[in-house]
């Protein structure tokens, strides 16, 4: 039995974490629009991380996503405009 761990074409597999951006930019955020279980200093792999913000911070659906595109293409999240409240009541 062979198992290939990479691609047949020789390109390379590249596996990048990214930090939660909940670190000490929560404190940013007044009672109102308080975050969950912040300050975090994760780092996930590209695959969790949405998930990470939903079931970790409670942020919505929405926000998860723009808060995902922002990481991956910025870095940062302090260019994004929420659609609607950060957080998801529970």
């Amino acid at each position: 039995m062979e198992t290939k761990i990479f691609p047949q074409d020789n390109s390379s597999v590249f596996i990048e974490n990214i930090p939660c951006p909940f670190d000490n930019m929560a404190r940013k955020f007044n009672k109102k629009n308080f975050i969950p279980n912040t300050p975090c200093y994760s780092s996930l792999a590209y695959h969790y991380f949405k998930n990470h913000l939903r079931t970790v911070h409670s942020i919505t659906k929405l926000n998860a996503d723009l808060i995902y595109n922002a990481m991956k293409n910025y870095g940062t999240i302090s260019h994004v405009q929420f659609e609607e409240d950060l957080c998801e009541i529970k």
